[in-house]
């Protein structure tokens, strides 16, 4: 059985300090948990926590060559 993979491109902010995070994953499960990954966006959550960062898809994406453009 071939599993689909669901691509899309999302946004982390931030809710303290308004900054955020644009980046894409690739994962067979929609609520896998993911919010990023970037070393930047990792020393927020630390700071000031997972609960003060908001996490929202901006656009999904058909195939993985059409996410990366």
């Amino acid at each position: 059985m071939k599993r689909n993979y669901l691509h899309y491109i999302y946004k982390t902010t931030c809710l303290i300090t308004g900054r955020y995070y644009i980046g894409m994953h690739r994962t067979y499960r929609k609520n896998d948990g993911y919010i990023g990954s970037g070393l930047l966006l990792k020393r927020s959550i630390k700071k000031y926590g997972l609960e003060n960062h908001t996490f929202e898809i901006l656009e999904y994406c058909d195939n993985l060559e059409s996410l990366c453009k």
